[in-house]
């Protein structure tokens, strides 16, 4: 008989391990073609996360900053490792919608969540605190958000399309002119 909350936290270990690996391996750079071949990767199962977050805490989302600080977006808000998954904080100060879809990081440091119905929140103080930042958005589903390399910040809605921000998120315009439909994910 297999106990399901066993492997329910061996999945959920997995998955997290898995989404720092992934993010990891696509941060290196170019590391496959002719003669090369992918960077080896030795999986290490912790128990932190199960000591230090809820039980069901889904990770929908993961950034990592320049620092090195890792966060996760989960179904009941954003956790923060500061010593690379070894342990996790929560960090959901001014959140007021905890059900976070997407992650983004600026160049400046400042972290940005996209959550379901909250809109987006923006943490100038590496997670501490949370500040939504909405005007201009006309959906408040938020399930991507990026950043490009002048910092402009992209956010995918759902049924709303695309916005974009161009002043560090204080205000978001719709961008979805040649678009035949709208769409939900960057």
């Amino acid at each position: 008989m297999v106990n399901y909350n066993t492997s329910r936290n061996i999945m959920r270990n997995s998955t997290i391990n898995c989404l720092v690996a992934l993010l990891f391996w696509a941060g290196c750079g170019d590391s496959t073609g002719p003669g090369r071949t992918p960077p080896e990767i030795i999986w290490e199962q912790t128990n932190a996360w199960e000591q230090n977050a809820p039980n069901e805490a889904w990770v929908t989302a993961i950034a990592i900053n320049s620092s090195g600080n890792i966060f996760a977006g989960t179904i009941i808000g954003v956790f923060r490792s500061t010593d690379n998954g070894d342990s996790w904080t929560e960090v959901n100060t001014g959140l007021t919608q905890l059900i976070i879809l997407s992650l983004a990081i600026n160049p400046s440091g400042d972290v940005f969540a996209g959550t379901q119905l909250g809109g987006i929140f923006r943490s100038t103080d590496n997670g501490d605190s949370w500040t939504a930042v909405n005007t201009g958005l006309t959906n408040l589903l938020v399930y991507s958000l990026v950043i490009n390399s002048s910092g402009d910040i992209f956010a995918g809605t759902q049924m709303g399309g695309v916005f974009r921000s161009t002043d560090n998120g204080d205000n978001w315009t719709a961008v979805n002119t040649g678009l035949s439909n709208t769409i939900s994910t960057l």
